[in-house]
């Protein structure tokens, strides 16, 4: 059961999300900063 419900996570929760207002620009300064790996532009 657990199982399902990660896959369902990982495969559907990008589509349901809501950024919060300047989310973008705090992912950009966390990775110039090394605290981030990568950040996915979504349009």
């Amino acid at each position: 059961m657990w199982e399902e419900l990660l896959l369902d996570y990982m495969g559907e929760f990008s589509n349901h999300c809501i950024p919060f207002p300047g989310l973008l620009e705090m992912l950009r300064e966390l990775k110039e900063n090394r605290f981030c790996c990568k950040v996915k532009k979504y349009s």
